[in-house]
């Protein structure tokens, strides 16, 4: 079938090869009227046969053959002879009915539904087979079972799509030998094939050049997924119920998919892309955020992990040599991207978004390879013998209640890194292998496995003096075999769960890891003030807060911990003892920033404005470059009116973001306060610049080029887009409504006057307007009428007391 000229045959149309599949199910049907019937079917209608009674097999005029029903008692019944008929005619409809619904109409092409049905089954086949291929063959030559998508990315508007697919459909069937074709969208195919993979890999490029040289506008891509090699342990877990299968299933397809959706973003006309090629070759740079951190487009879905290092390139043109941009390490993945720090740099280079990725592979010297492999043996059995998460907590659980103890956590670093790049086994050797060094250093000590990654020690002796330089020297001789880092916490009491003491011992290897791999750290208030850090960022305020307590408790004059406590009590509302935590602070360091400027955000927050500002005018001078301080002092002192700090505040704030438009609108505000004007039409040209929808700041801008330069057509457009974008505000509506008024166009004006007032203004200019208006008409009592009710909103108000004058 897979050969046959897919456009032609119509898959929904019964063929000869239905004939079997029929013959089985008029067999099973007519087991309970006619025991002990065979039949057998035959595409040859002029067959004779005696002993058998024959019934054509006609359907929708075509004639496909006919079966043959033979009796042990040589006869049949007129009941039967009479119901064979109708029940061929019900069995060869359902069929049809069936192949209808497998098929696309179109390209006779399986549908997507069929051919998750037959990708299940073939899960199930090829999953009963692995044991035997893995026993009898060499993994690198064995075929694997691969599911292949193909996309044409672009066709011409002339293109019919439903026979370029099926154009493209009959190449891959010249080349490869495809199981299930089936249609998934307009433009895209997929099939399962079956094969050794560079083979298979020749064999689609190929046929993607014949596309390529037969449609060149179709732009062809092709991508593959491997079964079960691509498959992450828990999607690959070996079950064989319907759940289990269903979901290595559709795994699959995700994974062929993420391959298609890379391969559609290359720029060239054809490419051929499998799933493992992404994380080698396609990572690409998509954002730059603060602090050396970057964005990459590799999350989880991809096989990205935190450890994996990879290599910065400049995107490279034809003919154009590599340049390396420096390494970037991934810190957290998440399912569709990854966060990575940028930790070597090319010299004279900036690493940019757009810059490709390249994995970098872990390298291992000569003398790595010996040590490494003199020690498998003896490393695997070394992992098997240590105890468990669970014997090492009995143990410790065994020491006496008032006698201290010390514990510590020895970690692989990269530990994701290394199982990728060298796969199970072999980094359990890597992992024994450093893990038996441990033990040699401390032999005096308990040990256990406590994650796969990492290593728990515990001693009833021994101080920091003695034990911190050893193992200060053990992750230095390691740093080239395999960073490991320790956290270690000493003569701790034994209080409560034993699990709180390996806790407290991760936290400190949390510390270390702020100092890159290989490295010791200890126990203390550094290691609270990081897990709270954690803790906070994760929205757990409370559980960060017992944290930030617990390491003041260690050392009740940490800036850092009674910065982050006091950041805390503000996010959790309790500004007075935020306040507290700050002063502290600054009664030990007057000259702290940061503890000043978190005195005056905490002020704004509990609207204590004028403390507010003094404590961010004081955190202004100690660092005159930072934007948050400014920002919010020059806000602060605007809403104070204090312009004399305001002004230089925020013109220094714009200074240093020229990109945010809020600073440049609070600044217009400031300069025309202080009747500047030229300046703050300077300032709200800036705002817009950043923002074209920035409402405010168009209306501002508009009133200004009114006042300044006579120019009311560009003045009336300005204020019509502010209108147009906040269509509620009465100011705007306002200003508005008066120019259209001074410009001639009364309907206008009055229509949008009258909207400022529904809008809720109480200014008394928008009823001057009004009556000027009715009286520029000649409605003198209406104009009266509104003059009258702007001295309502403000009886002071000159204009309106001149006009009532006028008209008395």
């Amino acid at each position: 079938m897979e050969n046959a000229m897919f456009r032609q045959r119509r898959g929904q149309r019964l063929t000869l090869k239905d004939l079997k599949r029929f013959g089985h199910r008029l067999a099973t049907e007519l087991e309970s009227i006619l025991p002990g019937c065979r039949c057998r079917t035959t595409p040859i209608i002029n067959e004779t046969d005696g002993e058998a009674f024959v019934v054509p097999l006609v359907h929708k005029g075509r004639e496909l053959g006919c079966v043959w029903l033979t009796l042990p008692s040589g006869r049949i019944s007129a009941e039967a002879e009479a119901l064979l008929p109708s029940l061929v005619k019900v069995i060869l409809d359902n069929m049809s009915l069936r192949k209808a619904l497998m098929t696309d109409g179109e390209t006779g092409l399986y549908s997507r539904e069929h051919f998750q049905g037959c990708l299940m089954r073939s899960v199930r086949r090829h999953s009963s087979r692995d044991e035997a291929r893995l026993l009898s063959m060499n993994d690198e030559s064995a075929p694997e079972m691969m599911l292949v998508m193909a996309e044409m990315r672009h066709l011409d508007s002339k293109d019919d799509p439903s026979a370029a697919l099926s154009a493209l459909a009959e190449r891959f069937a010249g080349r490869i030998s495809m199981r299930f074709p089936a249609r998934l969208s307009s433009r895209r195919l997929c099939f399962l094939a079956e094969g050794r993979p560079e083979e298979v890999r020749l064999q689609i490029e190929s046929v993607l050049d014949d596309q390529l040289e037969a449609l060149p506008s179709s732009r062809p891509v092709a991508a593959w997924a491997r079964y079960p090699r691509d498959l992450n342990p828990d999607e690959g877990a070996e079950s064989t119920t319907r759940a289990g299968l269903r979901r290595r299933a559709a795994a699959l397809m995700d994974k062929a998919s993420t391959a298609l959706f890379y391969a559609r973003q290359f720029r060239g006309p054809a490419l051929a892309l499998a799933f493992g090629d992404i994380i080698a070759h396609h990572g690409q740079v998509v954002q730059l955020l603060p602090l050396e951190r970057v964005v990459v487009n590799l999350g989880r879905s991809v096989g990205a992990a935190s450890g994996q290092v990879y290599m910065v390139e400049q995107p490279r043109r034809e003919g154009e040599e590599v340049r390396y941009k420096g390494e970037i390490t991934i810190l957290e993945a998440a399912e569709g991207y990854s966060i990575g720090s940028i930790t070597n740099r090319g010299n004279g280079t900036h690493i940019v978004a757009g810059d490709r990725l390249s994995f970098s592979r872990l390298k291992w010297n000569s003398e790595d390879r010996e040590n490494e492999s003199r020690a498998q043996a003896g490393s695997s059995g070394f992992l098997s013998s240590l105890p468990n998460r669970e014997a090492f907590l009995a143990h410790l659980n065994q020491w006496p209640g008032d006698k201290p103890v010390s514990v510590a956590l020895a970690r692989l670093d990269g530990f994701d890194k290394t199982l990728a790049v060298l796969g199970r086994e072999e980094s359990d050797r890597l992992i024994g292998f450093l893990f038996e060094k441990v033990a040699k250093t401390f032999p005096e000590a308990a040990l256990g496995r406590w994650q796969n990654e990492m290593m728990a020690l515990a001693w009833d002796s021994g101080s920091p003096a003695e034990i911190k330089p050893r193992a200060h020297r053990l992750v230095s001789e390691l740093i080239e075999s395999g960073p490991v880092s320790m956290g270690l916490i000493f003569d701790h009491p034994h209080q409560g769960h034993p699990a709180s003491l390996v806790e407290d011992a991760r936290k400190a290897l949390n510390e270390a890891s702020f100092s890159g791999h290989g490295q010791v750290a200890v126990f203390g208030p550094l290691s609270l003030n990081i897990s709270g850090d954690r803790l906070f960022e994760g929205g757990d305020f409370s559980g960060a807060l017992k944290e930030y307590e617990r390491g003041l408790a260690l050392a009740p004059d940490h800036i850092n911990l009674l910065n982050s406590l006091g950041v805390c009590y503000g996010r959790l509302g309790n500004f007075q003892a935020a306040l507290e935590s700050f002063e502290k602070i600054v009664a030990q360091e007057p000259d702290n920033m940061m503890a000043h400027y978190n005195r005056g955000y905490t002020y704004l927050l509990s609207g204590r404005m004028e403390e507010a500002e003094e404590a961010l005018f004081r955190s202004s001078e100690l660092d005159s470059d930072n934007f948050e301080a400014l920002f919010h002092l020059g806000k602060t002192a605007l809403e104070l009116g204090h312009l004399d700090r305001a002004l230089p505040a925020l013109k220094r704030a714009g200074d240093l973001s020229g990109t945010r438009p809020v600073v440049f609108r609070l600044l217009g505000e400031a300069l025309m306060l202080a009747h500047d004007n030229q300046a703050a039409l300077a300032a709200f040209k800036k705002a817009v610049k950043a923002d074209p929808n920035d409402a405010y700041s168009l209306s501002a801008l508009g009133a200004l080029f009114v006042e300044l330069a006579n120019d009311l057509e560009v003045a009336r457009s300005l204020f019509q887009k502010s209108v147009e974008i906040d269509p509620t505000n009465s100011l705007y509506r306002q200003r508005f409504g008066r120019l259209l008024f001074s410009l001639g166009d009364f309907s206008g004006a009055e229509h949008h006057l009258n909207m400022a007032k529904e809008y809720g203004s109480r200014a008394p200019e928008v009823h001057y307007q009004l009556g000027c208006l009715a009286e520029e008409q000649g409605r003198a009592e209406e104009a009266a009428e509104h003059f009258r009710a702007a001295l309502k909103q403000d009886p002071a108000y000159k204009p309106a007391l001149e006009k009532l004058e006028l008209h008395q």
